[in-house]
């Protein structure tokens, strides 16, 4: 291999010559990306080129459009998991769900402290006999039956009715059983 032909001085020379530096047309990109072609000139908000030797840089990267982001738990649901359902299952909520001596103890699902983290934990969780054997919440399921949430939280078809009331906590009323039940049928979102 030659030497490369300098095009400037300095340590800026010195990174150029190793770089490749030549006064021919220079190839930008990875092998098999934009090789063999020319990077079009940067402009300036005027719209002409950059002065020669501003050291105006080009990004040579791909320009990937993916779109708007998606969403994260974009749901026109009228009951929220985090401010509605989830603060009534922590350890001081009225169910008391999240009590060291229920699921915030040893018994699964888990019941944290983070709605997310309770949420993923019942998300995950598949409930075991006498209940049917569904998951505890099936995301993007419409029909309660498909989630044991609701049947657990609201009868004893799903074995023993929760949340346990002799620990202090308070069963569902009519209203909480409607909430939960919106929910569900909103698709369960983590909203």
């Amino acid at each position: 291999m030659g030497r490369p032909r300098p095009c400037a001085t300095g340590l800026l020379a010195w990174a150029l010559a190793n770089a490749g530096c030549s006064g021919d047309d220079v190839l930008y990109g990875p092998p098999g990306g934009l090789s063999g072609k020319m990077l079009p000139q940067p402009t300036l908000s005027g719209g002409g080129p950059p002065p020669a030797g501003t050291g105006a840089m080009v990004d040579a990267s791909p320009v990937v459009d993916a779109g708007p982001a998606p969403a994260v738990d974009a749901s026109p649901c009228a009951v929220s998991w985090s401010t509605q359902i989830f603060v009534s299952m922590t350890a001081t909520g009225k169910w008391k769900c999240g009590d060291s001596s229920c699921h915030g103890g040893f018994q699964s699902p888990k019941v944290t402290t983070d709605p997310r983290a309770t949420y993923a934990a019942f998300a995950a969780f598949t409930m075991t006999p006498p209940a049917p054997a569904i998951p505890f919440v099936l995301a993007g399921s419409t029909t309660p039956g498909q989630s044991g949430i609701e049947c657990n939280l609201s009868s004893a078809a799903c074995g023993a009715e929760m949340p346990l009331t002799q620990t202090g906590a308070h069963a569902l009323t009519a209203s909480d059983v409607t909430t939960l039940d919106t929910w569900v049928r909103c698709g369960a979102p983590n909203n």
